[in-house]
């Protein structure tokens, strides 16, 4: 939700930008292939090599049996990681005691107020419970011209589990009740009238406007999951999370998500206290 729209765009199908010229082709920018619809199966370690089985989806749905092989799995496929569960099936995602609630709104949707605020800056609001973040991103086809860009907002909140107000945040339009996002189009209406009155109750007025404005909020909850370890088979598998380390302000259930940069070597083989992901 930063600006994956604009990394994103130069792809064979879209224009990077406006004016619609692809990026050229260069000798140097190498090979890949990336596989939609595939699910790993397993991993095996077969000495000086690892052999993958997944299923991969055709496009009439139908979904087949394949393999590869290969010296290196990188296995970066997010907190409900299924390469994480197959190493270790003990490790479970727990709800950290706070949700994020996040928008975009154009630009020209917003008030004279809000932008003179947001634009060029990357605006912080602490409170106990709450932290919001709001700031300008890429519009549509990656334009970063003034007008023509968004306004995306970033808002941390707690909600103790079990509480009333979570069960009703976390119960879709649909009445399903979600165990981890309530995806873009799915906030109940009374739920996002329960947020738009506590962003009136507790955020500055210029963030609380971005929560009445945008039209397609969603929801996460936040969790904590990692596995003990990072290298397996004989460091032939690799197991990436996303890192973040814990920085309590004033209330020892929010976190303002700065991020820990480490080297691979630093990273996979030494031990970190208070590191989750998720």
């Amino acid at each position: 939700m930063t600006s994956w729209g604009f990394v994103l765009l130069p792809t064979a199908s879209q224009p990077i930008l406006e004016g619609g010229k692809l990026p050229e082709e260069r000798l140097t920018d190498g090979t890949y292939n990336y596989r939609h619809g595939c699910t790993v199966t397993s991993i095996t370690d077969e000495g000086s090599r690892v052999r993958v089985k997944f299923t991969r989806k055709q496009d009439n749905g139908v979904e087949i049996p394949d393999e590869l092989t290969t010296t290196l799995v990188i296995a970066a496929d997010g907190p409900s990681s299924t390469t994480r569960t197959m190493l270790h099936s003990e490790v479970q995602r727990t709800y950290a005691g706070y949700v994020v609630i996040r928008g975009t709104v154009p630009e020209t949707h917003a008030s004279q107020s809000a932008l003179s605020v947001f634009r060029a800056r990357f605006c912080f609001s602490h409170s106990p419970g709450i932290q919001n973040l709001t700031y300008t991103i890429a519009g549509e086809n990656g334009s970063t011209e003034p007008g023509k860009r968004l306004l995306n907002f970033v808002w941390y909140a707690n909600f103790p589990e079990g509480s009333e107000e979570l069960e009703k945040l976390i119960t879709d339009k649909d009445g399903r009740r979600r165990h981890i996002i309530i995806p873009r189009g799915k906030i109940a209406w009374d739920a996002w009238e329960m947020l738009k009155s506590k962003a009136d109750e507790r955020l500055p007025p210029q963030m609380a406007e971005m929560a009445h404005k945008t039209t397609t909020p969603f929801v996460q909850c936040t969790t904590d999951v990692i596995a003990p370890k990072n290298l397996y088979m004989n460091d032939k598998v690799a197991l990436f999370e996303r890192l973040s380390v814990r920085e309590y302000i004033e209330d020892r259930n929010m976190m303002s998500v700065p991020h820990k940069e480490m080297v691979f070597p630093e990273w996979t083989r030494e031990g970190l206290d208070g590191i989750q992901s998720g």
